[in-house]
């Protein structure tokens, strides 16, 4: 396992580092590579470069399915620089990084949200489908939620009513887990290897 000093070494050599830049990214490092999800879904894809990273940090090649609307990339001007376009532009960046990386990108909540999820990045409002996606979800991450922001209050909200308790309260995340989804055992050991 890597140390927070290599991965944050490793993030400066990505041609857009600061999208995976947050303090919460090496807790979702060490919680991947513990509990080695076989599945893992990030609403919100943006630059791609943290499913990118996180794929050449791992010892072993889960399959990523990338949810990104490309809405931010024709309407907003990003603070962090360029984000792809379509979906033919983020493969392209996400080969770039991690050329071996098993993805398939989605442009709608609707067309993943039903499917197996074990580790889930939530960065974008898919306040619908919540519900759905933490039932179908061993533990999910929620970004921004502890920003003075109408959106960050929703996502927060959305969460209310959904099977999952509290793992870990992050920088500018929560990470939920589902009892039902993750064995006693899985929680044991990211417990013990992650937050000790």
């Amino acid at each position: 396992m890597y140390s927070y000093e290599k991965v944050e070494e490793k993030k400066y050599d990505l041609p857009h580092w600061l999208h995976c830049n947050d303090k919460d990214f090496y807790t979702h490092y060490l919680i991947i590579q513990t509990y080695k999800p076989d599945i893992i879904h990030e609403y919100g894809a943006g630059s791609g470069m943290w499913c990118a990273l996180l794929n050449e940090l791992i010892d072993y090649s889960p399959q990523f399915y990338l949810i990104e609307n490309f809405y931010s990339a024709h309407n907003e001007k990003d603070f962090y620089g360029y984000l792809p376009s379509n979906k033919e532009e983020l493969m392209e960046e996400l080969k770039k990084v991690s050329p071996s990386i098993q993805a398939e990108i989605y442009i709608s909540a609707e067309d993943s949200y039903q499917m197996k999820h074990d580790f889930t990045r939530i960065d974008c409002g898919v306040y619908d489908y919540m519900k759905s996606i933490t039932d179908a979800s061993s533990i999910v991450t929620v970004d921004d939620i502890y920003k003075d922001e109408p959106f960050a209050k929703r996502r927060l909200e959305s969460l209310e009513g959904t099977n999952t308790k509290d793992l870990w309260y992050g920088h500018h995340e929560l990470i939920v887990y589902n009892e039902n989804n993750l064995s006693e055992n899985n929680l044991k050991k990211i417990i013990s290897h992650c937050f000790h």
